[in-house]
């Protein structure tokens, strides 16, 4: 059985979607239940991480990568649960180059370097790795939260030794611009090769790797042909970028319906995350309201009506005090006789 024909059947597997599901997310509450959420290690959740994988095949992994982009909504934003998500989505990240034979390295600490970087002899590309809330004020995210031009030269330039390719973001697709956007501009720049990939993407080039393992690499040093010359009507420019790299990865199909109907399969992924999601926070809407209406029966009368009143204070003054300017001194005698 080849590997993309595993990977379907996985997908019929409820019970290994269930798993999948909840995997990076359940590393990081064994952590919270063990060290408290003020004491989370990337290290360790990283190499617990790595135990189970390194047995999996390339099927099950792929399943994971699809869907593992998107951060639980639960967590608080910036916090350290999101931070330490992240992280473990830049490791599959990392061990998706390994299982595709690349030498790989992941930046474990804090730095403005690059999240992993791939060598495949002399060859290297820096990657920069993005996950997301499903869950977004805007749909898409701001142009320089995805990709700063300028940064891929300055990381390539440390490498001065190798034969600097390109870099790569990897990046959810539901968080697409739907109409184009300044960062398809610069991913049909050929003068600095950085490509936008998929989550989705990379899995198919995992379960096809039989076919050509090194297709990352061989499309970065191809940007001088397909590209000519940058495009930048914003429009144009995603349907050239998505038609040239659309293009290269049905290369690997062994017949011309095996890409779409691996799509399809992972966009259901996707939504049934998106739904898995959903149902997460609507249990855990439903439990803060149980405990609160417990709570709330343990009062006296004057107790709720003192929290009632510090509620509604609150609530009321909680936009004003938090446009106060900061205070520069007492006013003078003329302002002070006008208040």
């Amino acid at each position: 059985m080849s590997q993309l024909e595993e990977f379907k059947e996985l997908c019929t597997n409820k019970a290994i979607q269930s798993e999948l599901f909840n995997l990076l997310a359940g590393i990081i509450q064994d952590q919270i239940d063990l060290l408290g959420i003020n004491s989370l290690d990337a290290d360790t959740a990283i190499e617990k991480l790595k135990e189970i994988t390194i047995k999996w095949s390339d099927a099950k992994f792929s399943y994971l990568l699809i869907h593992s982009c998107y951060i639980p909504d639960y967590y608080p934003e910036t916090g350290s649960q999101e931070t330490l998500f992240s992280k473990l989505v830049e490791y599959l990240v990392s061990e998706w180059g390994q299982r595709l034979g690349y030498s790989s390295e992941l930046q474990t600490q804090k730095s403005t370097k690059e999240d992993v970087k791939f060598y495949n002899g002399n060859d290297v590309i820096v990657c920069d790795v993005k996950s997301n809330r499903l869950g977004r004020s805007q749909k898409s995210p701001n142009v320089k939260d995805v990709i700063k031009k300028s940064e891929y030269k300055t990381w390539l330039d440390f490498y001065s030794n190798k034969n600097k390719v390109g870099g790569f973001v990897t990046f959810p697709s539901l968080m697409e611009w739907s109409k184009g956007s300044t960062i398809h501009t610069y991913v049909t720049d050929r003068r600095n090769p950085i490509m936008l990939i998929y989550s989705e993407y990379l899995a198919f080039m995992l379960l096809k790797k039989h076919k050509n393992s090194r297709l990352l690499f061989d499309m970065l040093s191809n940007y001088s042909r397909f590209f000519p010359r940058r495009i930048l009507d914003k429009k144009r420019a995603k349907q050239k970028y998505q038609k040239m790299i659309l293009k290269q990865l049905k290369m690997l199909q062994d017949d011309d319906k095996e890409f779409d109907e691996f799509l399809i399969l992972a966009k259901e992924i996707v939504k049934d995350y998106v739904y898995y999601s959903i149902k997460t926070l609507e249990g855990i809407i439903r439990e803060n309201n149980r405990l609160i209406k417990k709570e709330v029966t343990q009062f006296s009368v004057a107790t709720l009506r003192k929290k009632y009143v510090e509620l509604k204070i609150n609530i009321l003054n909680r936009e004003y005090e938090s446009d106060l300017p900061p205070f520069l001194g007492p006013p003078s005698k003329r302002v002070f006789m006008l208040i």
